[in-house]
């Protein structure tokens, strides 16, 4: 099946296999030092955050034009699709986070804190999200696609550098945002515009 991210996913799905043979490497070279946050940080990590996206998709849903309502909907079940799959995988996954560790793959024991998804790591949900909402975007308006990815990837970028996530949580998070609107799109009416 020919899917409009179908590139895209292509490309995320390689870097996490260079992500998850060079983690430590790659982390050390694009993690601050000193973890420090910039204005451009913080710009990225916001699109990370659900309340972001409840702002973008109520904006949609009070749009002029009358398939925003659609577009709203397709949006608001991707972002709630890679939720649930990127906090359910973290749950069971259980890798902790860079700062826990020397050691790149370390993971907390099932008895431990079962249901709290607190210090783990891998996927980022953060990336999730905002793969999810921008992918989204993309279908809604495909000339802006790379654009579109580029922002999502400067998300992940900012979870990397603020020394919060290894490269392979934030590969894993982009492709879960991804195979999200995925899913979204093979069930729903066309929306794009």
């Amino acid at each position: 099946m020919n899917h409009p991210l179908q590139p895209i996913f292509k490309i995320v799905l390689g870097l996490l296999a260079l992500c998850l043979a060079f983690d430590q490497q790659v982390f050390d070279i694009l993690a601050a030092p000193d973890n420090r946050e910039s204005d451009i940080h913080r710009l990225f990590r916001i699109l990370g955050y659900a309340g972001t996206w409840a702002i973008i998709t109520l904006a949609l849903w009070r749009g002029f034009d009358r398939t925003q309502p659609d577009k709203a909907r397709f949006l608001l079940k991707s972002l709630f699709l890679s939720s649930v799959i990127a906090a359910t995988t973290k749950l069971l996954v259980r890798r902790l986070r860079p700062e826990a560790s020397e050691e790149t793959w370390v993971f907390r024991p099932y008895i431990e804190r079962s249901w709290d998804g607190g210090g783990l790591s891998f996927p980022s949900e953060h990336t999730a999200l905002a793969f999810a909402g921008l992918m989204s975007l993309a279908i809604f308006s495909p000339r802006h696609r790379l654009l579109l990815f580029a922002v999502a990837a400067g998300c992940g970028w900012s979870r990397i550098y603020a020394g919060d996530h290894f490269p392979s949580d934030v590969a894993a998070g982009a492709l879960v945002g991804i195979v999200s609107v995925w899913i979204t799109n093979a069930t729903k009416p066309d929306v794009r515009s």
